[in-house]
């Protein structure tokens, strides 16, 4: 589905699904988008939503993400890499694809 997310509180995110105008609120964790790392480039996990935190994970691999948290124009996602291993970190909004029938290029 596609949905825009209205506000964030507490965990949950309150949505328009299929941009509606139905709303509704859904726990943080179980929304999916998709990297926008296409062509090998490398999408950087930051421990912190900020461009001069640690980096937690880099991958060339497109992900599907879980959506934790978002912090002004920065989103907290968790990734399960090839292997099975669980990653949280930060992420630019613009490496973020929340359309599941495009790219978003």
């Amino acid at each position: 589905h596609i949905f825009k997310i209205l506000e964030n509180k507490n965990g949950w995110f309150r949505i328009d699904l299929n941009l509606t105008n139905v709303h509704t609120w859904v726990k943080a964790g179980t929304l999916a988008i998709n990297s926008k790392n296409y062509d090998q480039a490398v999408l950087t996990l930051l421990e912190k939503p900020s461009a001069k935190s640690n980096v937690v994970y880099n991958t060339t691999f497109e992900a599907t993400l879980l959506l934790i948290d978002i912090s002004n124009e920065w989103l907290k996602v968790q990734l399960r890499n090839k292997s099975g291993k669980i990653y949280l970190g930060w992420i630019k909004k613009e490496m973020a694809c929340g359309n599941p029938y495009t790219t978003c290029n």
